[in-house]
């Protein structure tokens, strides 16, 4: 297992909408903080009952 920088990480919801650069701050080099502006966590995404924060490399 290799680790990744925090800074080459791209966040996204549910794989399908990136998360802009502008939501999110790196903490260190390897913790960053995401924010996340009109989340509704209780509407139904298609079968999915809830939202997945993703980080990509």
């Amino acid at each position: 297992t290799q680790s990744v920088a925090s800074k080459k990480i791209v966040w996204w919801l549910n794989l399908a909408e990136e998360i802009p650069e502008s939501q999110y701050t790196l903490v260190n080099d390897r913790v960053s903080k995401v924010t996340l502006f009109n989340l509704k966590a209780t509407k139904p995404r298609g079968s999915f009952f809830y939202n997945a924060l993703y980080c990509c490399h």
